[in-house]
């Protein structure tokens, strides 16, 4: 037999005349969003994939790509070095980094992977 869903009570609020449900999440940054709906269903169906949206951009975040890890580190680098070397950079980590693992996160990639090409 299937589980019924609970459904927590919301905040009501009214709006040009029309009732609404309220409730309140934070997002990844640590501000409050407001989540509205007409029904408490629908209220708690939008706070639930509001929920998993934060906590997929909280874990990307925390947990960037080799991809994602290579951009940023050239941004940081170009204040300090002169264009053509950023361009030799750019094209070597592209050919050597990016396209053989560039897809994983940075913390599941083991030096013996990086340094022999095998896992």
């Amino acid at each position: 037999m299937a589980k019924k869903k609970v459904i927590p009570e919301y905040s009501k609020i009214t709006k040009n005349g029309i009732e609404y449900y309220r409730t309140r999440i934070l997002d990844a940054d640590g501000k409050q969003v407001d989540i509205y709906g007409k029904t408490c269903e629908e209220v708690y169906d939008k706070a639930q994939a509001a929920s998993r949206a934060v906590a997929e951009a909280i874990f990307r975040k925390n947990n960037p790509t080799v991809r994602e890890y290579c951009e940023k580190w050239l941004k940081m680098k170009s204040a300090t070095v002169r264009p053509n070397t950023l361009e030799g950079y750019r094209k070597a980590m592209e050919k050597h980094i990016i396209e053989p693992i560039g897809d994983r996160y940075k913390h599941a990639c083991k030096v013996r992977f990086l340094l022999c090409g095998r896992e």
